[in-house]
């Protein structure tokens, strides 16, 4: 047996000594004798015999001891399973984008550049198509986005008529990304007949903050209409999920308490979520964003200064979920042209193809699938919380391969585990109390 390299080791100031395993999820307070053996037989690498049989017992059961083969094994495992998940064949994800137009000029947009080309009616005929094309598929998850989509409302309409009336396609999930400007009555009770699923509407702080960051292109104020506009979906689209999506950087990371109680008030027992989301720089952007260990204290703060309890500390299992990394997933843009990921919109160097041509760019689609996932990156091979991560953007080691550009693509800096591994123990301390 020996000691796995996915065990982490930490001497807490507060609460004394832990070893974590992130394989199992498994998580131990122990005694500062048992903390020095564990620290020695890592060290040296020398068998654990000198345990006693119920820590080796239970120390197996959690995988912290294992055999020679097993971390390995265990890799080729997970690469194993992702590579099936993601080339199978029996859904299709399809991600819609009418316009790249947009009624907003957000600051931190990576699409603030691009052409306001509007899908055209030959185009969107040709998509229903595209989508029937796929034989044996069980299910298509059909996903709106843009620009902002609802700017070509007419064209989706015309979209999801053929749709929802073709006798080749099953819809699993529906899908609507939105500023929520646009979401109004009419439309709601449009899209209440094509069983939509979910809806993600992005509210950036309280009212004033939110107009600074939310900025109409007309300079008017967006936040009071997008609010009543979510009153109108609530009550209209029963059953649609509404995801609210706070865009956090450090202008606006302050606003976050006030606004949550806000619009938890005002949206109490409905079926809605307000989300915290962290800005990323892909170019262009004009915010600073949080860094990892300010990100840290940012739930710190949310948990135990405003308790805001529905924050979980412990690290959870992430399972892939980018568009980039399934064969059987496609972005189409208003042209017809295809993508793998949705920050490639409009970038003419990133087209996979079109709906036109079962013709593809292997060597894009092989680089965002394979080539630049977790199982190339050696330092993700070597990460104490490779058995918990999902390897993070495939987009930004692309970006390294393609122009050198510095990445830095792990969702949880390994400076900060022992941090959150001790929020997480007190958390549960003032949980049993």
């Amino acid at each position: 047996m020996i000691f796995s390299k996915y065990n982490y080791l930490f001497n807490s100031t507060k609460y004394g000594f832990f070893i974590f395993n992130s394989r199992t999820n498994s998580f131990f307070k122990i005694d500062k004798e048992l903390y020095e053996s564990l620290e020695f037989i890592k060290e040296s690498k020398l068998s654990p015999n000198n345990l006693n049989k119920e820590t080796q017992i239970a120390f197996k059961k959690a995988k912290i001891l294992v055999d020679e083969m097993d971390d390995e094994n265990f890799q080729n495992q997970k690469k194993y399973i992702k590579y099936k998940k993601c080339l199978s064949n029996s859904n299709l994800g399809i991600v819609i984008a009418p316009t790249l137009a947009c009624n907003f000029a957000c600051p931190y947009c990576y699409e603030s550049d691009l052409p306001p080309n509007k899908i055209k009616i030959s185009i969107q005929n040709k998509i229903v198509d595209f989508i029937e094309s796929f034989n044996g598929v069980d299910t298509v998850n059909l996903t709106w986005h843009g620009g902002e989509p609802l700017l070509a409302f007419d064209a989706m309409e015309n979209i999801l008529s053929q749709i929802f009336k073709s006798e080749k396609i099953s819809i699993g999930q529906h899908n609507l990304v939105t500023n929520g400007y646009l979401l109004n009555k009419k439309i709601c009770n449009i899209l209440k007949d094509y069983k939509l699923d979910y809806v993600q509407i992005t509210i950036d702080g309280i009212e004033e903050t939110h107009n600074q960051s939310r900025i109409h292109k007309s300079g008017i104020p967006t936040y009071q209409k997008i609010l009543e506009n979510i009153d109108s979906a609530l009550l209209i689209l029963v059953g649609t999920h509404i995801n609210i999506r706070v865009n956090i950087h450090k202008k606006n990371a302050e606003d976050f308490p006030k606004l949550y109680r806000e619009l938890s008030d005002r949206w109490k027992n409905k079926n809605i979520t307000i989300s915290p989301s962290f800005t990323t720089d892909h170019g262009g952007c004009k915010v600073k964003c949080l860094k990892h260990s300010e990100r840290v204290g940012f739930y710190r703060d949310l948990y135990f200064n405003h308790n805001i309890k529905n924050i979980n500390f412990y690290l959870t299992r992430k399972s892939v979920a980018c568009t980039a990394d399934f064969d059987n997933t496609f972005i189409i843009g208003p042209e017809g042209e295809l993508y793998k990921c949705w920050v490639d919109l409009g970038k003419e160097d990133r087209v996979i193809g079109t709906i036109f041509s079962s013709d593809f760019n292997q060597n894009i689609l092989a680089e965002y699938m394979m080539g630049t996932d977790m199982f190339n990156d050696s330092k993700c091979k070597e990460c104490v919380l490779f058995p918990l991560c999902d390897g993070g953007c495939n987009l930004f080691r692309y970006e390294h391969k393609l122009y050198g550009t510095e990445y830095n693509v792990c969702p949880i800096d390994i400076n900060d585990l022992a941090t959150l591994l001790e929020l997480h123990y007190e958390q549960q301390l003032k949980i049993n109390e």
